[in-house]
């Protein structure tokens, strides 16, 4: 389950950081469309362009992330109950393990009851 907890938690951290991404590539397209408007040159049409294709890939990115994040946190919610399922099978086997010590010792005490049973009664006799 930890290895879950991990991946969901680095698919997180990489959604953050997309979203920030995401966030600075739509104000800079912004600034490069307002600058584009004003000056109406090839350059800033240029720079509006390649701010658009940029902020374009990151939203693909971010969905991307997003898809990662939503896997991650289904495999993490699919593990919990297998791992508490697991915990209760180590323990129900930890107690049969110490009954059937508890068994086989009390079984050899019995078998050495036996055993010296028949030379206690040659002794009375």
């Amino acid at each position: 389950m930890s290895s879950h907890q991990k991946e969901l938690n680095a698919a997180k951290k990489k959604l953050k950081a997309l979203q920030g991404k995401l966030s600075k590539a739509k104000s800079s397209t912004a600034k490069a469309a307002a600058k584009g408007k004003k000056s109406s040159s090839k350059t800033a049409q240029d720079q509006v362009k390649k701010a658009r294709a940029a902020s374009l890939l990151l939203g693909e990115s971010l969905g991307e992330a997003k898809k990662i994040m939503v896997t991650a946190q289904d495999k993490l919610h699919a593990a919990k109950p297998f791992d508490r399922m697991l915990a209760a099978r180590a323990k129900v086997l930890a107690q049969f393990e110490k009954d059937w010590d508890k068994k086989l010792k009390s079984e050899a005490a019995a078998r050495k009851k036996r055993k010296k049973a028949p030379a206690a009664k040659k002794a009375k006799a």
